[in-house]
């Protein structure tokens, strides 16, 4: 899912549009909301994820097939789905095949669509099999911009093979001001625009972004004025990056646990911003273009991606409101001197640990003592110590807590902490 290239050259193609087009009515209220199962592997963090939370959303668009192509001929990759899962939902998901980069023909009668027919008619016959109905089959086909022609005729074709089930595609912002857009979108059942991607910058000055809700907005306006029922794609997640000691990337983790990375790299994180799309998720609730038909979050939280919001963000987001972030840092003596210090995020944002937490007490000296949690102790005297946090230090998620650290006094006392 990839933002476009050129995409100044897109705003000032379509500003002499936007300043004549005709007025788009809008609309206020809550709107439809939808996350992405992306995942190729149905672990058991994925399933849970669905099963806890499938109930919030209106429906789950899930990835059923990848094509990708090698000499022209297609590499198919079947996600094993757990449709036990899916079909105790109540119907709320629907298949996405996500077809990779092409450069044959797109004549309707070339071995090429002959087998992308067969493909999507393959997937919603073993849907069937499975008592799951879908509403709806979603195609992800990031085109080349000077190819949109051809593929709407991949789209008619698709379209008549997959009747009566509704057939939507991803749209990508830089196809926007090209003329050839609004008769694909027109040939299609719909249109979801992904208005989020990533382009990694190769030295670790270079500025990178997910999605820049200001510009989201204008694209959401232009697409509007296409006439045809649409969707937009907005990001949850977040990408680690690995710089080496020049500051050039060397590689990048797009989901999934922490990467152990080599001794002396520069690790950097670009996430999604929560406060800013709170911010455009409440300004389309407040008015938008009556042909957004609503949001797809891409992709549903999980306990073991750590580079995805947590739940509690994205359920604070999809209010349109901005998380809130609630850290608290106690302390526990024991009679016997032990002082035990623990950080808490009561808040629905995520949580960095602060850089510094200063312990002091009273008629008490310190024995021992040690930090955790990527806490180190330092400046300890009679009377009090500095927990000074480390680079490595991660983020506390919402409802987590985590030691800082522990101290040992000669007598039980009260610990004061400041942060």
């Amino acid at each position: 899912m990839r933002f476009g290239t050129y995409i100044v050259l897109i705003l000032v193609a379509v500003a002499g549009w936007l300043a004549v087009r005709k007025p788009v009515p809008h609309e206020r209220g809550p709107l439809r909301q939808e996350a992405y199962v992306w995942q190729r592997a149905w672990t058991p963090a994925v399933t849970d994820a669905i099963r806890e939370r499938a109930g919030d959303f209106a429906a789950l668009p899930v990835l059923a097939a990848e094509v990708k192509w090698e000499e022209g001929r297609p590499l198919l990759t079947r996600v094993p789905i757990d449709f036990a899962l899916l079909k105790s939902i109540a119907g709320l998901a629907y298949p996405v095949i996500r077809v990779g980069a092409y450069s044959g023909s797109f004549d309707p009668n070339a071995p090429a669509a002959r087998y992308l027919a067969a493909l999507c008619r393959s997937i919603l016959d073993e849907w069937s099999a499975k008592e799951i109905v879908p509403a709806e089959l979603q195609w992800d086909f990031d085109c080349p911009e000077s190819k949109l022609s051809g593929y709407r005729t991949w789209i008619q074709m698709l379209r008549r093979e997959t009747t009566p089930v509704r057939f939507t595609i991803t749209a990508l912002p830089a196809w926007l001001g090209n003329p050839q857009f609004k008769s694909l979108a027109a040939a299609s059942g719909g249109f979801v625009l992904q208005v989020h991607s990533f382009r990694p910058p190769k030295v670790s000055s270079e500025p990178y972004v997910l999605c820049d809700p200001v510009k989201a907005s204008k694209f959401i306006e232009i697409a509007a004025g296409m006439g045809v029922p649409f969707r937009v794609a907005l990001p949850t997640y977040g990408y680690r990056l690995i710089f080496d000691e020049t500051g050039k990337l060397q590689g990048l983790a797009a989901e999934g646990s922490a990467k152990d990375w080599p001794e002396g790299r520069l690790a950097r994180e670009v996430r999604a911003n929560p406060n800013e799309l709170a911010g455009l998720v409440q300004q389309l609730m407040n008015g938008r273009p009556g042909a957004l038909k609503g949001i797809i979050w891409y992709r549903l939280p999980n306990r073991a991606d750590d580079l995805n919001w947590p739940w509690a963000t994205l359920q604070s987001v999809m209010a349109g409101k901005v998380p809130d972030a609630r850290l608290a840092i106690t302390s526990t003596t024991s009679s016997h001197g032990l002082t035990e210090l623990t950080m808490a995020n009561a808040g629905s944002a995520m949580v960095m640990p602060p850089p510094t937490i200063r312990l002091s007490w009273l008629r008490a000296r310190l024995i021992a003592g040690d930090g955790l949690a990527g806490y180190e102790l330092v400046d300890a005297g009679d009377d009090g110590a500095v927990l000074k946090r480390s680079a490595a230090t991660r983020s506390l998620d919402p409802g987590a807590h985590a030691s800082a650290g522990w101290l040992r006094l000669s007598e039980p006392t009260e610990v004061q902490i400041d942060f």
